[in-house]
């Protein structure tokens, strides 16, 4: 087929025919020379070659320009405009709501920009894990909070199925519902709701998983200061008058010792005095879990803070296995009371069931969002039917019932977590403290 521009040349040509044939026989009938007949005649085949290529180019440049321009807007590339726009006619008027069209995909991709960039920060912000598949159940969508989820970036989790992410489960059967997902921080109870969107003319499903674990620890340790609080009212009203008139009786039988009845009073006083002093620091000790303040967060370099801590341990040496060095925002105090707390419980553990065989290791480890510091002991594990977490129960003669309690609330208070688990590499437990890199 003949191009356009060639079809273009061709038709101007055929336009000037006439005018040039009855040009030439003019020339070439009137009495002159023949070098001026042969001029004349060059001149007008000339003049006719050459307005038929003028009339080709007038045409042609202008839909070219047409053509960039259209293809630079299917590229993405809104910057260009056309120049000939301020004709009257019917050209520089096309030429006119090309450059308004291109102005207004401008405004509308900008728009489009901005609204994603919104859309990215709340997905970012609201505590919820999303998570987005296609039809063959590869993921091609997730926010912070599902990343946090997984312990992975999200350049590592896209294009992954949902089975390989263990999430198989959340595509399928009712929802809402509540389930129980073993994800990066331990197995946890999720509440699970879905969706549908399309993108490309391809319908796609949403998963949203809400953290009901952590939801359930704040409530319960409501009710626990609740409860601790009441008890402490109540115990405190009654051990200081309680307290108050065994120290008036001991006074009063002091001043006559010689009286053996007053020597057994007197130790029936002292007994009731010393268990009301002692009751009272027992119910005090509860009282942290009420008031603890909110983090003050340091720079906190993690390496040498935790060899610090095992460091000032002198009944057991414990093995520290070096992680990557890492600097967090956390309040030193607090977590130091935490990270003791772990020791401690691994190190009674271990000794009481391994006796010189204990062993307490301490290591950490860091993902893109968040710092993970593991005590791994050697003694007799947990016990399934137990809930280590629970104020007031503990397997110590002496014990209070509160560090593992108060050490779970730190983590979470510093928008981290703590868990407890048996090892799966031998007897003990590992405790599983997870903390943001970021600040508190």
């Amino acid at each position: 087929m003949i191009k356009f521009e060639r079809q273009l040349l061709l038709r101007a040509l055929a336009c000037g025919l006439v005018p040039v044939v009855i040009a030439l026989v003019l020339i070439w009938t009137r009495d002159l020379g023949r070098s001026t007949r042969i001029t004349l005649s060059l001149v007008t085949m000339g003049s006719w070659w050459l307005l038929a290529l003028s009339l080709r180019s007038h045409v042609v440049y202008p839909l070219r320009t047409l053509s960039n321009l259209i293809e630079a807007l299917r590229e993405g590339d809104y910057s260009m405009r056309l120049s000939r726009t301020d004709s009257v006619d019917a050209l520089g008027e096309l030429m006119a709501q090309i450059n308004q069209l291109t102005a207004t995909l401008q405004e509308r991709r900008f728009s489009g920009i901005e609204a994603t960039a919104l859309l990215r920060k709340i997905l970012g912000q609201i505590d919820v894990a999303l998570f987005g598949f296609d039809q063959d159940h590869y993921l091609c969508l997730v926010n912070d909070s599902a990343t946090a989820a997984l312990g992975q970036p999200e350049t590592a989790l896209l294009g992954r199925t949902a089975e390989a992410l263990g999430l198989e489960s959340c595509l399928t059967g009712k929802a809402p519902r509540p389930l129980e997902l073993a994800l990066a921080g331990g197995m946890r109870r999720w509440e699970l709701r879905r969706a549908t969107y399309r993108d490309q003319g391809v319908t796609h499903q949403l998963v949203f998983l809400f953290d009901l674990t952590r939801t359930l620890h704040q409530e319960e340790r409501l009710a626990w200061k609740r409860l601790i609080q009441i008890l402490r009212h109540e115990l405190n009203n009654s051990l200081t008058p309680i307290q108050s008139v065994a120290q008036t009786l001991l006074t009063r039988v002091r001043q006559d010792p010689d009286d053996p009845r007053m020597q057994d009073l007197q130790e029936g006083l002292q007994i009731i005095a010393a268990r009301s002093e002692e009751l009272g620091r027992f119910i005090n000790a509860y009282s942290t879990l009420t008031r603890l303040p909110d983090p003050v967060p340091v720079p906190l370099q993690v390496g040498p803070w935790i060899r610090q801590i095992t460091g000032m341990e002198s009944r057991l040496k414990i093995t520290v296995d070096p992680g990557p060095d890492v600097t967090i925002q956390a309040d030193k105090g607090q977590l130091e009371q935490a990270l003791i707390n772990l020791l401690s419980n691994g190190i009674e553990s271990a000794r009481e069931h391994q006796g010189d065989d204990a062993d307490v290791t301490v290591t950490w480890a860091v993902n893109q969002r968040h710092l993970r510091i593991l005590v791994l002991d050697n003694g007799a594990g947990l016990d399934p039917a137990r809930d280590v977490f629970v104020p007031f129960f503990t397997t110590k003669p002496q014990g209070c019932g509160i560090g593992l309690t108060l050490s779970r609330q730190i983590a979470e208070a510093h928008h981290g977590d703590l868990t407890l688990e048996n090892r799966q590499d031998g007897p003990g437990c590992v405790a599983r403290l997870t903390l943001p890199l970021t600040t508190c």
